[in-house]
């Protein structure tokens, strides 16, 4: 029982943790918008709206891979196999936008599959699945290990 507690705080604080970044994250960029406005400056915003929804929904998913790794293998064994996720956001990242001419193509892409309101169903479906099997796994995993 101790063990379930540890394991699902840990998850719920990762969770927790992202959502205060992507907070102060979209805090700040207000702030820095107004600033430059304040100043006369204009500033171009050269993300969409579904890129900022989209990023943050992807690095929380990268986490919820990695964190029944960590609770499997180790922290000292599960580093190596961790960054493993990373090095294939970075690969469809390049293929994505080489095959689609850059980001500017990317982001047409992105906004035409979000136009509908259906992906946003979609996606946030699958990302609670995804969160919720990250958070059996893990907790199974907790359970098996030996201290």
């Amino acid at each position: 029982m101790v063990r379930e507690k540890k394991a699902s705080n840990r998850d719920m604080y990762t969770m927790l943790l992202n959502i205060c970044i992507v907070l102060a994250v979209f805090a700040v960029s207000v702030i820095v918008t107004l600033a430059y406005g304040i100043f006369g400056h204009k500033l171009q915003v050269a993300v969409s709206g579904s890129v900022l929804l989209f990023m943050p929904v992807l690095f929380m998913v990268l986490q919820a891979v990695q964190l029944p790794l960590y609770f499997k293998f180790g922290y000292a064994k599960a580093k190596f196999v961790s960054i493993i996720p990373f090095a294939a956001l970075m690969a469809g990242y390049m293929v994505l936008t080489g095959f689609l001419g850059g980001l500017s193509g990317l982001e047409e892409k992105l906004d035409n599959v979000f136009a509908g309101g259906f992906a946003y169903i979609a996606i946030g479906a699958a990302f609670l699945a995804i969160v919720f099997a990250s958070y059996r796994l893990s907790l199974a995993f907790y359970k098996k290990r030996e201290f």
